[in-house]
């Protein structure tokens, strides 16, 4: 299945209320797009911003630190735990992690290509900032 294609079907699949962007150029996918740092900014197909018609709470999980324990029997949680998969490219100093690594996973998998990450506290070159 194709990018455009699953794009398609999963438009068809949401709630009223939830929206898919996949124009780079407006406003509410450069909104959605923003986070802490523009370093090495990638330019994702699609933006899905979720929306329940049914006004039932969820959660997103994937190490145990979400809020799960919050969600009783009228909601649920979006377990990540088996979206596991880490890209270390050494020569572009890049990773690609997703949503179900737990930092010591992702620490190994970077320490055996030479590489590794900051915990909690991460400096970052002065000519990173805004």
């Amino acid at each position: 299945m194709g990018f455009d294609h699953f794009i398609s079907e999963l438009e068809g699949r949401l709630s009223a209320k939830a929206c898919i962007l996949t124009d780079p150029s407006s406003k509410d996918f450069q909104i959605a797009l923003q986070r802490w740092s523009d370093v090495e900014v990638q330019i994702p197909g699609a933006i899905v911003k979720a929306a329940s018609a049914h006004q039932i709470p969820f959660v997103a999980v994937c190490g145990g630190h979400g809020l799960w324990s919050t969600i009783a029997n009228h909601g649920f949680v979006l377990d990540f735990t088996r979206f596991k998969s880490v890209n270390v490219e050494p020569a572009k100093h890049q990773v690609t992690v997703a949503g179900g690594i737990l930092m010591k996973e992702l620490s190994t998998a970077l320490a055996e290509k030479g590489e590794c990450t900051g915990g909690k506290y991460l400096s970052l070159p002065s000519s990173w900032a805004r």
